[in-house]
């Protein structure tokens, strides 16, 4: 019996052995695949813009409340401190955010932040098997779009796919499923963000109902009492209330012709983007000029 007993304690002590060494041979491949990823985007940074802690530079802390740099990243990966492949692309995307905030989207540093904002996002992908953005979901999220939200759309798809946004005009044909993974998912952003503030402005009902007063229905006014001190007296408040009754003018309305009722009439929002797969077509906004996004 006790010879049994040690052999199950010896099979139980391999079995935790061999899951500890499994552990770390992925925990190793985990780590190398985010420093080859690291290494990668850091070559576009050739200025080394994102390397340092950019917490000294001007007026930063009114833009930026969280900072990121390379190193900062590389020093997590040293130390073991990723748990998962979603706090490194957490990180690594937050770097990219950081830098728009602070520099803007036309400084000299927005298409160094593209590049490699299309770089890691195509490496996470393929290295960390992360989901892209469902393409069919950005086409149902992007159907009755505010023109505004449009082009704003558009501009965006302009600057990430390098489209000259003034030599393509407005007549284009998008096809969503050509466009790079970090247009998909900046598309994905603002839609969501138009849907929060859409969420936010639509009225709460409350519980219980509130009975509105009627014509015929009067709601009980209540009258606030004066609070009377030892200089005022109940005379002194009438004779004031009185002189206030005589010195304001009778109120007179003047006369004026009625407004003639105009017909009802609305206009539809035309949207600069469109999707051809829900059955929208140019004709229907009369707006032939219009980019679309195209099914394949």
């Amino acid at each position: 019996m006790k010879d049994k007993r040690d052999v199950v304690s010896q099979l139980h002590a391999r079995i935790k052995r061999k899951r500890s060494e499994v552990h770390e041979y992925l925990n190793s491949q985990f780590y190398d695949r985010c420093r080859n990823i690291l290494l990668l985007v850091e070559k576009i940074d050739a200025d080394e813009y994102f390397k340092k802690n950019p917490s000294s530079l001007p007026e930063y802390s009114l833009y930026v409340q969280r900072p990121m740099y390379w190193d900062c990243i590389r020093k997590k990966l040293s130390s073991y401190n990723y748990k998962s492949f979603s706090e490194f692309i957490e990180d690594m995307r937050l770097v990219i955010n950081n830098g728009y905030a602070y520099n803007g989207f036309t400084s000299a540093v927005s298409p160094i932040c593209r590049d490699m904002e299309l770089a890691m996002e195509d490496l996470f992908i393929k290295e960390l098997n992360a989901a892209p953005p469902n393409i069919s979901e950005l086409r149902r999220m992007g159907t009755k779009l505010n023109p505004d939200i449009s082009k704003e759309i558009w501009r965006t798809i302009c600057f990430y796919e390098r489209r000259d946004e003034k030599a393509a005009g407005t007549k284009a044909s998008i096809s969503l499923a050509k466009c790079r993974t970090a247009t998909l998912w900046r598309i994905r952003e603002i839609m969501e963000c138009v849907g929060k503030q859409k969420k936010a402005k639509q009225p709460v009902r409350e519980n219980g109902t509130k009975r509105l007063p009627s014509a015929t229905t009067k709601e009980p006014v209540q009258f606030q009492r004066p609070t009377l001190n030892e200089a005022t007296t109940i005379s002194q408040v009438y004779e004031k209330e009185k002189t206030i009754k005589e010195d304001s003018p009778t109120p007179t309305l003047e006369r004026v012709p009625q407004n003639a009722r105009s017909g009802n009439f609305t206009v539809r929002e035309i949207s600069p983007i469109r999707m051809e797969d829900e059955g929208i077509s140019s004709d229907e906004y009369n707006a032939k000029d219009s980019p679309t996004f195209e099914p394949e």
